[in-house]
């Protein structure tokens, strides 16, 4: 069993983050491998992840979705704990995606905030064994690159939700969750849709 660990999905989904987890489990169960999505959304729940990823436990997933100013000042009071999560990840390999404001508990160094971009983008990436680029909606003034990646840890300023719109960085994360990338009807047609979205916005 794959599982898909999202943190505060109701407070971190400001852009429909938290659908990242559940294009992650479609992907697996069109695969015919079991996969379940769970919400960590209390202090005792991170404390069992913070665990787990430490025992640097094969097979999961944690996804940590954009949210609102409000919610993050509501998540305030976990800061520290969620930093050390991720610094665990960070150091364990573990496989993940940590998106826009969210940023901010994984220690980047965001510098000093540009003008606003609101616009769709194909960012290029660098990262050894992941794809050389990815779409989506690019919604922030941080000056950070809007793709980049931290051991096997997505760190995205992209918005879409990002899984839903880069298939090629599905198919590494599923590598990296220890199972082994197959087609499938429902598959190929998601991948059309997702052909089609490419033409309409990388030429935005």
């Amino acid at each position: 069993m794959k599982t898909i660990f999202t943190l505060f999905p109701e407070m971190l989904n400001l852009n429909g983050d938290s659908a990242n987890s559940f294009v992650l489990q479609k992907n697996f169960e069109w695969m015919g491998e079991q996969a379940q999505t769970v919400s960590v959304a209390t202090e005792s729940q991170l404390l069992e992840l913070l665990r787990l990823v430490k025992s640097s436990e094969t097979g999961i997933f944690v996804t940590i979705g954009h949210g609102s100013a409000a919610a993050m000042q509501a998540l305030a009071a976990h800061d520290a704990l969620i930093r050390d999560l991720l610094e665990a990840i960070i150091e364990s390999k573990t496989p993940a995606i940590v998106v826009g404001s969210a940023l901010k508990w994984a220690n980047v160094n965001a510098g000093s905030k540009s003008d606003r971009r609101s616009e769709f983008v194909v960012a290029t990436s660098s990262a050894e064994d992941w794809p050389s680029n990815a779409l989506g909606y690019l919604n922030s003034d941080l000056e950070l690159p809007p793709v980049s990646v931290e051991s096997n840890a997505i760190l995205t300023l992209l918005h879409g939700p990002f899984f839903a719109k880069n298939p090629s960085w599905v198919e590494r994360v599923v590598r990296l969750m220890g199972a082994e990338n197959s087609s499938s009807e429902s598959k190929e047609v998601a991948d059309g849709f997702v052909e089609e979205i490419w033409r309409l916005e990388a030429n935005h």
